[in-house]
């Protein structure tokens, strides 16, 4: 039997880390209650319950989204297990595992030295999973932040390394129509998978490229038009493109600070924006580098720059569509632990760029190009290492806040989940007002009623 390598059992130390870091934190804090906008994931459990599955509202848009995937995954979970949201929240943290895990086995086959490789995966582990998303975690409704980058993950590297140019073309593609029925945002995934199938194709004869690169540009097209025939429309008054065109300055500092939001998130939570804006240019400065160091060298050594890109124009796309769409609400109530989910998916892009560029490896592959390549690649190392600590220390040094975040939440919701299960006492109903400001108390009130005829009851 075959000894597992060094790489290989970094990887999957690397995936047992996020595990433990992010299942420690739901297990800690999580609490079996609806809160917010699950109500509306319920409501259509609920329906389905009485009445089937169906198209109709399976599709039905919320804000601007398309939650399908998540309608069925949280109906699919509660009914499994009677109601279980604390099952729905380990769920959505696995997602984020297995979104390390598949990049830990993607950056297994690098030729990286051993300090920038456990660097790398540890900071990759670290990000992905951090405490900064506490709102994401202990939010059951929360599934499309972690399943879209682990879409993106799954389709750049399927487009990557799947042998049959063809057949990464088409999982690429399909990545993204499965997108579409995530979030709005899923319609960045066509154009954030591009860059890998593009860099794939490269390498490959002319006619097989050009009937890949068909299959992939049909399915994407087919996404995009899924996507905005499915767009719902955004809360009012929350920003729009008139005020990023009235303010350009503002919103690029604003996009900065979100980009950095998750390297101080300290500062963030406490209001202080500016070390979240110099963080947020820098990772910017550092990923965009890398990325055209990256393109700039031969076709098939700059394909394995393909998972590294998606992420980063994911994550960037990502953030820009929230200063687009978001802008008054951060102005006037900060930087919500919500939306570093999304520029956390460009952090570990860029840190993938320099990782690859770290390996030092020429397509050639002969000794003299080797040679030339060992000073850019020794600098690529030490990026690595150095960007990579910096995220491990930030986070860590958080850990305090975040944990006082989880506590907060925590008493909160248990202090819904009281509210809930007094609801039938006398004055029970009154507080329920107390709850959501979309939802009346005798909304709410049925919704339990319906909740305990289906055996999903809130224990």
């Amino acid at each position: 039997m075959r000894s597992l390598s060094l790489p290989t059992w970094i990887a999957a130390v690397a995936t047992l880390l996020a595990a433990g870091m992010v299942l420690s934190y739901v297990l800690a804090f999580g609490v079996n209650v609806p809160i917010n906008d699950d109500w509306d994931l319920l409501e259509t459990s609920l329906a389905w319950h009485e009445q089937g599955i169906d198209l109709e509202r399976l599709v039905a848009p919320h804000n601007e989204h398309c939650l399908a995937i998540s309608r069925l995954s949280t109906h699919t979970i509660l009914s499994a297990t009677g109601g279980s949201f604390r099952t729905v929240l380990a769920f959505n943290s696995l997602l984020a595992v297995a979104a390390v895990g598949v990049l830990a086995w993607f950056v297994r086959r690098w030729p990286l030295a051993t300090g920038p490789r456990v660097a790398l995966l540890a900071a990759i582990a670290v990000l992905v999973t951090s405490w900064c998303q506490w709102q994401n975690w202990l939010w059951s409704f929360q599934t499309p932040w972690f399943l879209l980058p682990l879409v993106v993950t799954l389709g750049s590297v399927a487009a990557t390394r799947l042998p049959a140019p063809v057949a990464a073309a088409a999982v690429a593609g399909g990545a993204a129509n499965l997108a579409i029925f995530c979030q709005a945002n899923g319609l960045l995934v066509g154009l954030a998978l591009a860059p890998a199938v593009v860099l794939r194709l490269r390498t490959e004869p002319h006619r097989k490229a050009l009937f890949a690169g068909a299959t992939y540009a049909a399915l994407a097209a087919l996404a995009l038009g899924l996507g905005i025939s499915l767009l719902g429309d955004g809360p009012g008054g929350a920003g729009g493109a008139a005020q990023v065109l009235a303010t350009p300055l503002e919103a690029f500092r604003c996009l900065l600070a979100v980009l950095g939001s998750p390297l101080d998130p300290e500062g963030t939570f406490a209001g202080r924006q500016t070390a979240a804006v110099i963080c947020g240019g820098t990772s910017l400065a550092l990923g965009s580098t890398a990325a055209i160091v990256g393109l700039w060298q031969a076709p098939a050594r700059a394909r394995e720059l393909g998972p590294a890109l998606a992420l980063m124009a994911y994550g960037l796309g990502s953030v820009a569509a929230v200063v687009l769409g978001r802008m008054t609400m951060i102005a006037a109530s900060g930087i919500e632990s919500r939306y570093q989910t999304l520029a956390i998916s460009w952090h570990v892009g860029t840190l993938l760029a320099c990782g690859w560029l770290a390996t030092g490896r020429t397509a050639a592959g002969d000794a003299e190009a080797h040679t030339a390549a060992a000073s850019p690649a020794s600098r690529w190392q030490f990026a690595t290492i150095a960007a990579a600590t910096a995220c491990l220390v930030v986070t860590l040094l958080a850990t305090p806040v975040f944990l006082a975040h989880g506590r907060n939440m925590r008493a909160a919701l248990e202090g819904q989940r009281q509210i809930y299960a007094r609801a039938k006492l006398p004055g029970g109903r009154d507080a329920l007002g107390e709850i959501s400001a979309h939802y009346g108390p005798d909304r709410l009130a049925e919704n339990l009623d319906r909740m305990e005829q289906a055996g999903l009851l809130v224990r």
